[in-house]
């Protein structure tokens, strides 16, 4: 799979499209997120599908695979602060979160970071480019690789981009991708333990400068404000 990428220049707007694929025991479901960064916003959307079940190695339909869900987040990369675009029960629901400034026992999550992701040596093409195999894990056990694509044109200029996106959730619970010295085109994360998801597998589709309309920045009038609910 080639990944599609057009020469940036600073300050432009930037467009990443992304596929994320969850799997749990038998089950998995695939994620599309197309994201968009003008200036100090941003704004996620993604499309989510159950794709099936497994039975020894056999796919098996599941009731309602066909239809697809689409979540979007706007996002203000500055403070944290973000609204969820929503339809439930035939309702639109734009609703307010902010990024957790504490984990569950009120311990600052601001810049508590692990050691950097490290090289391992071990070399392999994915989507296309010739990329290296880096590892890290979390303070939870969670392990992930990371292909890095040293030669991935222009992405020192898309690291810069999504460094403001990065630092707002400068945590002990992902690595700081901004100092790797390449673009991560795909990234395999493990969980391990007893958590439902057993493995989350992110791969780049495209990067590339595009002009973002500011409306995409704006709640739809359709939809109606509300703070998130207990």
């Amino acid at each position: 799979m080639a990944i599609a990428l057009a020469p940036l220049v600073a300050a432009a707007d930037l467009v990443l499209q992304q596929q994320t694929e969850y799997r749990a025991g038998y089950y998995w479901e695939k994620e599309l997120t197309t994201i968009r960064i003008k200036g100090d916003q941003m704004r996620g959307d993604t499309v989510t599908s159950m794709t099936g079940a497994t039975n020894n190695g056999v796919v098996v339909s599941l009731p309602g695979t066909t239809s697809n869900s689409v979540t979007s987040v706007i996002l203000d990369l500055r403070t944290g602060d973000s609204i969820v675009l929503m339809e439930l029960y035939g309702q639109k629901w734009a609703v307010k979160t902010s990024v957790p400034r504490a984990d569950s026992k009120g311990n600052s999550l601001a810049k508590t970071r692990l050691p950097a992701p490290q090289a391992s040596g071990t070399a392999t093409a994915v989507g296309g480019y010739q990329t290296e195999l880096y590892n890290w894990t979390n303070r939870y056990g969670a392990r992930m690789k990371l292909w890095v694509a040293k030669d991935f044109p222009d992405y020192k200029e898309i690291t810069r981009q999504l460094e403001k996106l990065y630092n707002l959730h400068a945590t002990a619970d992902m690595p700081d991708l901004t100092v790797l010295p390449g673009m991560v085109i795909k990234s395999e994360t493990d969980a391990g333990g007893t958590n439902v998801i057993k493995r989350i597998t992110a791969t780049l589709i495209s990067a590339k400068e595009e002009p973002v309309d500011a409306s995409a920045f704006a709640i739809p009038g359709d939809y109606r404000l509300t703070n998130p609910p207990p």
